[in-house]
C-alpha cells in the first residue's frame, strides 16, 4: 500500500514580494480533514521576481493517495508583516506543491496569479 513519503512546495514570486518578516503557515489535508503534511516559517525574503524553494513540509500521517486525491486540500495561510501606520505586506505569487508517495507515484498542483493580503490571509486548493 502506497503512503506519501514527502511533500515540497516552491514558490514564484511576480511583482509584489513577500517580506522577511512576513510568515505563512502551509497545511495539506486528506479529505477527511486530517492534517497530513504542514510547515511553518518566515522564510526570508521573497524578492520581486524570483523562485524560491523548494520547501520540505514535515509529513505528519503517510496518507495514502486515495485519502488525498479527489478531495484533499492545500491551505496557505499567512501573517504579513505590519507597522504601526497601518501598512502591510502584500504579495503576489504562484506555487508548486509536488506529494510524492512510496511506490514512486506523485501529486503535483500548480497555481499561479495569486496574492495574499492582510484582508485575505488564507487560500485553500484542491488536490
Amino acid at each position: 500500500m502506497s503512503t506519501l513519503t514527502s511533500a515540497k512546495i516552491m514558490f514564484q514570486t511576480g511583482d509584489d514580494d513577500k517580506r522577511k518578516e512576513s510568515s505563512l503557515d502551509i497545511s495539506v489535508i486528506d479529505k477527511t480533514g486530517q492534517l497530513v503534511a504542514s510547515a511553518a516559517d518566515s522564510y526570508g525574503l521573497f524578492d520581486n521576481n524570483t523562485t524560491n524553494g523548494p520547501f520540505d513540509l514535515e509529513v505528519l500521517n503517510p496518507a495514502k493517495i486515495s485519502a488525498l486525491r479527489p478531495g484533499g486540500s492545500l491551505v496557505l495561510s499567512w501573517t504579513p508583516w505590519a507597522n504601526s501606520i497601518g501598512n502591510t505586506d502584500e504579495w503576489h505569487f504562484g506555487l508548486s506543491l509536488t506529494l510524492a508517495f512510496s511506490d514512486g507515484e506523485h501529486v503535483a498542483i500548480q497555481e499561479g496569479g495569486l496574492r495574499l493580503t492582510a484582508a485575505q490571509p488564507t487560500l485553500t486548493f484542491g488536490l
